[in-house]
């Protein structure tokens, strides 16, 4: 018997019990007060009776949905993603197409092994090309359909927080001891913002203690590649050479790879036993105001 009865007119969760809104910039999900419980008219309790026939107290099935509604709050999504999900995602191009196949393949293996799954996805490219879109849907689709508690961060503002908690007095422990807990943790824009000493050292703490545990899954976001691209050579007779003056060439020398961003310890970690996902296209976000300028 399906206990979950939603409203499939519901114009807030369209049938699916659950609705979604934005408080202070995060994704905040609700049972929708559409939702009915045949078995225990939302009571969340009833009385069950063991093989000797005595009656005890037990959740109800329905708790299940109320107790993944209560995690997806608390996976810290951003609010502006409160739409996306992995049926939403629009590939525009072949490494979009490849990324999102490999992001479902990646469900289906933890789905089959959700106890010793190890593997991580890092999905690098450009800006608005729907690297944290796809892991916005992971999350979304681990928590609601197989109960599996995520974290997601964007780990400048993650160091903000921990130099404000200096000044409150606050250890850094408590700070990242959920991230580095979560049994998976996205980390968007893996490598943004200033990268001094001091924060080498975090991201080395924070991805190490991930690694040693392993048992961790985690997700990277990050607009820097693996490699750059080769440089274009011409041939002129018997001599191969670059045209130095060429704006594609200049680019290739202000640009960075991941690798050289956080340095090769982490690198290396990061590295091991994960995919390197390369989104390529134009901005997404650019393209949508362009349609409606």
């Amino acid at each position: 018997m399906n206990v979950v009865q939603a409203d499939q007119s519901c114009e807030h969760c369209h049938g699916k019990g659950v609705r979604l809104s934005i408080l202070k910039n995060n994704l905040k999900a609700d049972v929708c007060g559409c939702f009915k419980c045949e078995l225990c008219n939302n009571e969340g309790r009833l009385f069950r009776e063991d093989e000797q026939g005595r009656s005890f107290m037990a959740d109800c099935e329905c708790q299940t949905l109320r107790k993944r509604v209560n995690m997806l709050t608390e996976a810290g999504l951003p609010g502006k993603y409160v739409r996306a999900t992995l049926e939403t995602y629009q590939p525009m191009n072949n490494t979009q197409k490849v990324a999102l196949s490999r992001t479902k393949d990646f469900l289906s293996d933890f789905k089959n092994r959700p106890m010793d799954f190890m593997g991580s996805l890092i999905y690098m490219g450009n800006p608005g090309t729907g690297k944290t879109h796809l892991c916005v849907g992971v999350v979304k689709h681990l928590v609601m359909k197989l109960g599996i508690p995520c974290k997601f961060v964007d780990f400048f503002h993650l160091l903000s927080d921990i130099r404000q908690g200096y000044s409150e007095e606050k250890a850094e422990k408590s700070i990242i001891e959920p991230f580095v807990e979560s049994r998976v943790l996205v980390i968007d824009e893996l490598g943004k913002g200033k990268k001094g000493e001091w924060a080498l050292d975090m991201l080395d703490q924070f991805i190490s203690a991930r690694y040693n545990a392993g048992n961790k899954v985690t997700l990277y976001t990050t607009n820097y590649k693996s490699e750059l691209p080769k440089r274009k050579k011409s041939k002129m007779g018997n001599t191969t050479f670059v045209n130095t003056a060429d704006g594609e060439y200049q680019k290739s020398y202000e640009k960075e790879t991941l690798g050289e961003v956080v340095g090769e310890r982490i690198f290396s970690r990061l590295s091991e036993n994960s995919q390197f996902l390369e989104l390529e296209g134009d901005d997404f976000r650019k393209i949508m105001m362009g349609r409606t300028s």
